[in-house]
């Protein structure tokens, strides 16, 4: 039996939202940015202590002008990642909106993961790991994690947290 769970991403534009959407999909990873439209949606079944999770990911578009239609998409969501890109400050900053908007339209307490994308820019890196570990402990976020959606780092690890606080 497969356990079914919706799980958002979450996050300003340019963050790697639909970069780790793909990767954690399978789907062709295309170095080239493209702006998500609105929603993409996949499934990917986990297995972990001996169970089949079956997840369905809705990356969001984090363009603002989507912010009208987001409330549906929320509706059934079982958990969150909300992520920002290590490289531009200001996306770290969104993350505090972002979290507002979830709280706004799921009114029960989900697993949240908070993730700091593309660590394999260190060189242009302008949010230190310590704020990230500050701000998982302001937003009461069960786990922190830097990943890289396209080097494929630690992306299959925060999705094994997520399950495991699904349970």
């Amino acid at each position: 039996m497969i356990i079914e769970k919706k799980v958002l991403l979450l996050g300003s534009n340019a963050v790697g939202k639909t970069t780790t959407f793909k990767s954690i999909t399978g789907e062709l990873v295309d170095v080239s940015y493209r702006p998500s439209l609105c929603v993409n949606i996949g499934y990917k079944i986990f297995e972990k202590d001996g169970k089949q999770f079956g997840l369905r990911i809705w990356d969001l578009g984090g363009q603002l002008l989507h912010r009208q239609v987001w409330k549906n998409y929320y509706k059934e969501t079982s958990g969150c990642i909300l992520m920002y890109d290590i490289t531009r400050k200001t996306t770290f900053k969104d993350i505090l909106d972002w979290k507002k908007d979830m709280s706004r339209y799921i009114k029960r307490k989900v697993p949240l993961i908070l993730v700091g994308n593309k660590c394999d820019l260190e060189s242009k890196r302008e949010v230190q790991y310590e704020e990230g570990l500050s701000l998982q402990k302001k937003l009461k976020a069960n786990a922190f994690y830097e990943t890289s959606a396209l080097r494929n780092i630690n992306v299959q690890e925060v999705f094994l947290k997520l399950i495991s606080l699904l349970k």
